[in-house]
Order: structure tokens, then C-alpha cells, then sequence
């Protein structure tokens, strides 16, 4: 019983361990610069690409995940679901997304909606910035206040409930600034024709 006991520490310490540099690393993330990426071409080509109904499947999400409401152009209104498979088969949405802006050649920004209450959880705005012959994407993420969102049981009074809430706001401004760096990625290997 005490291996067993002393197996179950080291596991434990070992998750910890794994934790705290994954925190760490996040942290990190959401310190840095705004995730940016250059493409070697014009604004309307590099636009042509990021906001079209027809392409987005191509770049944003993994493996082709991307269902959007319609074809062509994206519009303001227009819904871009997130698929994961299912362990059992068949699809599920992982997260929606609703173009909230677009202004041609220069922005694109996306609003990430709670399905369940119809709140913003994040906004992601794509600005596009002409560098010579090479477009410049910036993304920068927003993302929701969630001890303000949780509504007044979490106050002054419940710190701990506070910082919790904290940790997870942060944790989701950086998995949504990874995503996005490697989402803008995709789109450069796509328009640049890299394998």
C-alpha cells in the first residue's frame, strides 16, 4: 500500500509540475505582442482569402473544421461554427463565431458567442496593413470579463472565487492568441503556396 501511496505522490507532484510551467507558458503568451503575421501579397489578395466563405475552411481550425453560413464574401451577421468529431461519430460545434465588421482590404472582426446565453465571450479583430508588395495581419483578441459576467455572487467579499475566474480569463486570452497565431500561419503557407 505505501508504493502505491508513494506512486500516487509522484504522479500528483509530476501533474503539478506540468501545470504550473503550462501556466507559466500562458502567461507568457498573454504578456507578448499580438499575434502578426507577413505575406507576401497584396491586401485585396491576402483579404480575398480571410474574409470569403469559400476559403475559411482552409486556414481557420484544424483540419477543414470550419462550416460557414453561407458563400462568398463574409458579411456582418454572418456565423463561422467550429467542429470537433465526435468520439462516436458524426460532429459536434466547438465554438461559433459571428463576423461582427468588415471593411474591405483593411479588417475583419469576429465575435466568439456563448451559445447557451447569447453573450460576447471574445472579439478577435484581423487588421491588415500594406508593407510594400507584403500585407501585415495583427489579430488582436479581446476577451470578456468573467468575473463581471458571473454577475454580483462574485464580489470583494469572495476573493477566491475572484481569482479563479481570473486564471481562467487568462487562460482563454491565451488559447485564443495561440489559435489565432496559428490559424494566421496556415493562412501564409496557404497564399504563399508552402507546403
Amino acid at each position: 500500500m505505501s508504493n502505491w501511496l508513494k506512486g500516487c505522490l509522484v504522479l500528483l507532484v509530476l501533474l503539478a509540475i506540468a501545470m504550473w510551467f503550462g501556466f507559466r507558458k500562458m502567461s507568457q503568451v498573454a504578456e507578448g505582442p499580438p499575434p502578426m503575421v507577413t505575406i507576401k501579397a497584396p491586401a485585396s489578395r491576402v483579404f480575398a482569402s480571410l474574409a470569403n466563405g469559400d476559403s475559411i475552411s482552409t486556414w481557420m481550425g484544424r483540419g477543414g473544421a470550419a462550416r460557414v453560413s453561407r458563400r462568398g464574401p463574409l458579411m456582418s451577421g454572418d456565423t463561422i461554427a467550429l467542429q470537433t468529431q465526435n468520439r462516436f461519430g458524426g460532429n459536434r460545434d466547438r465554438m461559433r463565431w459571428i463576423v461582427g465588421e468588415v471593411v474591405p482590404d483593411k479588417l475583419l472582426v469576429l465575435q466568439l458567442l456563448d451559445d447557451s446565453t447569447g453573450k460576447v465571450m471574445g472579439t478577435r479583430r484581423d487588421s491588415l496593413i500594406a508593407v510594400g508588395d507584403s500585407t501585415r495581419i495583427i489579430s488582436n483578441i479581446a476577451v470578456v470579463d468573467l468575473a463581471t459576467m458571473a454577475g454580483p455572487s462574485v464580489d470583494s467579499a469572495n476573493k477566491s472565487a475572484a481569482a479563479v475566474l481570473k486564471v481562467g480569463e487568462r487562460m482563454m486570452f491565451s488559447a485564443f492568441r495561440m489559435e489565432s497565431k496559428i490559424e494566421l500561419e496556415r493562412l501564409k503557407k496557404r497564399i504563399e503556396g508552402h507546403r
